[in-house]
């Protein structure tokens, strides 16, 4: 087996390349169908998950990829999956899915797969592939995001929503469906998402107070100590249905403390349907 030399996180980066035992991979770049929540229409506010395309080429020693398992992190998680001979299937039916989309599997090829991500303003995807012949080169590439969601070092409402449920099935399918017959005054879903820093000792409270014609129908409330889990959100929702004349307002508060109980955060946001 000989040594490795790779360097560099960008596709576009000069990339030396010296054969492993099994694999080497080169050119790994990424794009993005943006946040997952909304590109396949589980919810309509945003949260911090992106769904990325990421593909790779590869080069095989006297070995099939077919079998091996591509191990990536976002650098938030780690995770594997294994290689399959398949077309890509619909992102959000198939992430995980890793497939050799051109190519040969015993020569050289193109590797690809639709993947979740913990949304950062920059992703770096590094990946590299493990099999019976042995661990490949590590590659690496990185996508900047533009939705701008918040990302500080302080807790932010990043996004209040309160959204009509489809009366009628629609393809594809919208996030939420309410059969008329069963809900003649309509279903609604209320959703807020707060951006929190992960602060260990920081505690969030969230709050949605839900009134339909200015009477109260529903108030969730959500406590969330910081550090326990890598993600930076989290996220409250509300289902009611329209027993009352229009408009419905749902107003949202959020309030960070610090392991002393002293306020870091507090703040409240509004929206009306319609």
């Amino acid at each position: 087996m000989l040594l490795v030399v790779s360097c560099g996180t960008n596709p576009s980066s000069p990339t030396v390349q010296v054969q492993h035992a099994g694999f080497t991979l080169s050119n790994p770049r990424v794009s993005t169908l943006g946040l997952t929540n909304i590109a396949c229409n589980f919810s309509p506010d945003r949260s911090y998950s992106a769904l990325d395309r990421v593909s790779f080429d590869f080069t095989a020693a006297h070995a099939d990829i077919l079998g091996a398992k591509v191990v990536y992190s976002d650098g938030v998680r780690t995770v594997s999956g294994i290689v399959e001979a398949c077309t890509l299937p619909t992102p959000c039916l198939g992430a995980g899915k890793w497939c050799v989309i051109a190519g040969t599997s015993t020569t050289t090829g193109t590797v690809a797969a639709d993947v979740g991500a913990t949304w950062q303003p920059t992703t770096e995807w590094r990946l590299h592939v493990e099999s019976g012949e042995g661990k490949s080169n590590e590659v690496a590439a990185t996508i900047t995001r533009t939705e701008g969601l918040p990302f500080g070092s302080r807790a932010e409402i990043a996004s209040l929503t309160i959204m009509r449920c489809a009366s009628e099935p629609t393809n594809p399918p919208q996030f939420c469906y309410a059969n008329p017959i069963l809900y003649p005054g309509g279903l609604y879903e209320a959703f807020l998402t707060t951006y929190v820093p992960n602060v260990s000792g920081n505690t969030l409270v969230a709050t949605l107070n839900v009134f339909e014609s200015g009477k109260l129908v529903g108030n969730p409330q959500r406590t969330y100590v910081e550090g326990s889990q890598p993600d930076h959100s989290v996220r409250l929702g509300w289902e009611f249905q329209g027993a009352y004349p229009l408009p419905y307002r749902v107003v949202a508060t959020i309030r960070e403390t610090d392991a002393s109980g002293a306020v870091l955060v507090e703040d409240t946001r509004e929206v009306q349907y319609p």
